[in-house]
């Protein structure tokens, strides 16, 4: 994978660029998940939904125990609705370098749960203690970062089960689907869209070759007939029904049109003894070790 190339000042300026774009799109962004009818939200959801039977497929316990997730580039935060039904979480943390997503995502993620954190923070450089997490995830989030490879580096750093990403894929038909316009090459936020392989998930994480990673490409695409159209118009049950079906077989029948992927890196596991130790002497919020000298600006938490 051939990444951007950024000095130091080039690398802050970038990173100033994206936080002020959303900052302003997520100031006035109604989630569209919160009003989305039956049909509408397994359409939304289907990414989630692969990346849930890659975790199952994974082996990945949870053991019915109440879990401590981590949401990076959280975005406005409802991404996370779905995996609250198939997932026993009881403490959500979410980061993200814009203050308004933040903002955005407290809002929402109030009441859904017992205990919900909000940092703003560097995805690349997270104010958390080594493996303070059952579980981390981000949702296309790492390729709006200027170092994906360290925002990857960072998920796994402080997970001590699983990592979950969800991004755009890589594949040898990627040059013509951007020349039909199926792809992008840049977004409206200025950022290059960087593309992942199973290989890229392996190479970022460098010297972890005990990472273990379930991998599968996907045809997933937001275009706003569908969402806006052709959705609300099958939210009844028989049109539920027919956006169960179709969708499956939609990735099964146009398989070369899959531009996105899901990613399940897992950990080596280890003995219980060992990992409710570091669970215990690692859970404060958040906390920032010796030479990591980037402190979130912004914290919010909300608890019953």
């Amino acid at each position: 994978m051939q990444l951007p190339q950024f000095d130091t000042v080039a690398r802050q300026h970038y990173k100033r660029k994206q936080r002020e774009w959303h900052d302003s799109h997520y100031k006035v962004y109604d989630p569209p998940l919160l009003h989305a009818g039956k049909a509408e939200f397994f359409y939304r959801t289907f990414e989630h939904r692969v990346a849930a039977l890659l975790l199952n497929q994974s082996g990945f316990q949870a053991n019915g125990k109440p879990m401590r997730v981590l949401f990076s580039c959280i975005g406005c935060g409802e991404g996370l609705i779905p995996w609250l039904e198939w997932l026993p979480i009881r403490e959500i943390v979410g980061v993200d370098l814009s203050l308004e997503a933040c903002r955005l995502a407290r809002s929402v993620t109030t009441g859904l749960v017992d205990r919900s954190w909000l940092v703003q923070a560097d995805a690349e450089c997270l104010p958390f203690a080594d493996e303070s997490f059952d579980l981390a995830i981000v949702h296309n989030g790492l390729h709006h970062l200027p170092n994906p490879a360290a925002g990857l580096r960072e998920l796994w750093r402080v997970s001590r089960g699983a990592v979950i990403a969800i991004e755009p894929a890589d594949s040898k038909l990627m040059p013509l689907y951007l020349k039909l316009g199926i792809a992008r090459s840049c977004e409206e936020s200025g950022n290059e869209v960087i593309r992942f392989k199973k290989e890229d998930y392996l190479s970022f994480l460098g010297q972890n070759g005990d990472a273990q990673i379930f991998y599968r490409r996907y045809f997933w695409y937001e275009h706003p007939f569908v969402c806006e159209k052709l959705l609300p118009r099958l939210d009844h049950p028989p049109g539920v029904a027919l956006t169960r079906m179709i969708l499956p077989v939609i990735n099964r029948l146009f398989f070369f049109l899959r531009t996105k992927s899901a990613a399940v890196i897992l950990k080596p596991k280890r003995s219980e003894a060992v990992s409710q130790n570091r669970q215990d002497r690692k859970e404060s919020i958040p906390r920032n070790s010796g030479q990591r000298t980037e402190k979130p600006t912004h914290f919010w938490a909300k608890q019953d």
